[in-house]
């Protein structure tokens, strides 16, 4: 199934590029099904942004029970009246926008796997999303842009490393598994794709949401600065901070104060944002 068999064009404004490439299609599949550890009949599957079907379809040959959230309406016309005849058992499909869908809302068998193509323009927005909606999914297999593949994956001291790398890498253990050349897409995307597994870290990283959320700003303030070293980013607090103790401290793990951002583990910077709070560092 492709996008020409339906007419269905492409909107800019949703930033859709409809994949077409059946071996990319059927090597993400075997993905889910290996992350399923094979039980796919014990396994639920949410779709991000099915489009013309075409993973959709495969998921539903394959055995799973699957979820898939399309906000274009013309799309979900056409999935409306070529799929649920044939699959009504296996396919809920619901009008809406991923961003406002809340996962709990549908009845789950087994583990629940997320899956999309997602849009490159709202990218970021759907990892957090994701990240807000962790601990319902065993897995996630998203299609992304290389360029963020790249840099979810990235290691310290590179290019790539930002902030979204530290999140990330801290939540989840993370497989970028298959690059996707632009020919693949129907229209042809101006950069290349790439397949990337999430899997949750055992144990949550952050002791509660406000937490996370101030480690979220945290990291965006580090890295608006990434070619400070750390004692200039963080001068305001260090004023009132007992600053012998603090920078002895973080020596211990690995932190010298004249490192920048982007020379700290995810867990190292997340050591950082906790002491950079701690009273016992700050002078009386």
């Amino acid at each position: 199934m492709n996008s020409k068999s339906i007419d269905l064009r492409a909107k800019k404004s949703l930033g859709q590029n409809f994949l077409v490439n059946d071996k990319i299609i059927y090597q993400i599949i075997n993905k889910v099904v290996e992350v399923s550890q094979g039980d796919v009949l014990n396994v639920t599957v949410l779709e991000i942004g099915p489009g013309t079907g075409a993973l959709t379809k495969e998921l539903l040959k394959a055995g799973f029970q699957v979820h898939a959230v399309e906000k274009d309406e013309r799309a979900f016309s056409h999935l409306k009246n070529e799929l649920l005849p044939n699959y009504a058992n296996k396919l809920n499909l619901i009008e809406g926008d991923i961003l406002k869908f809340d996962p709990n809302q549908i009845s789950v068998k087994g583990k629940l796997i997320c899956v999309g193509n997602i849009p490159y323009y709202i990218t970021s927005d759907i990892l957090m999303w994701m990240c807000q909606y962790r601990n319902l999914f065993s897995n996630a297999v998203f299609m992304v842009q290389n360029e963020v593949a790249l840099r979810i994956t990235a290691k310290t001291s590179t290019k790539n490393y930002s902030r979204l790398s530290v999140k990330l890498q801290l939540l989840y253990e993370i497989e970028n598994f298959l690059f996707v050349p632009a020919s693949s897409f129907v229209p042809k995307p101006k950069v290349d794709s790439a397949v990337v597994c999430f899997t949750p870290a055992q144990q949550s990283r952050f002791q509660t949401l406000e937490e996370e959320k101030k480690f979220e700003n945290f990291c965006a303030r580090l890295f608006s600065g990434r070619r400070k070293m750390i004692r200039k980013i963080l001068e305001i607090e260090l004023q009132r901070m007992n600053k012998e103790k603090f920078f002895s401290e973080l020596r211990k793990l690995g932190i010298d104060e004249t490192f920048r951002p982007d020379a700290i583990s995810p867990q190292n910077t997340l050591s950082l944002f906790r002491f950079v709070y701690d009273q016992k560092f700050y002078s009386e």
